[in-house]
């Protein structure tokens, strides 16, 4: 897959993670994540505090991290 292939379907995603509806409470955090740390901190905020007893980390490199 192409790199511009690649971030279409990433922007794609992102938009459809982003309605803008109001957090609450979950079974369960997935966070989507790169080597970017802030990524995994913010679950673990959430994670702390109280939003969902479960949390799950995934991803390896970000669009930014990858190579052609």
């Amino acid at each position: 897959m192409k790199k511009a292939e690649v971030k279409q379907l990433a922007k794609k995603l992102w938009d459809y993670h982003r309605l803008g509806q109001k957090m609450e409470k979950a079974e369960v955090i997935v966070i989507c994540g790169s080597h970017d740390a802030r990524t995994a901190e913010w679950g673990a905020k959430l994670f702390l505090n109280g939003w969902a007893p479960f949390l799950v980390l995934s991803g390896k490199r970000g669009l930014s991290e990858m190579t052609s």
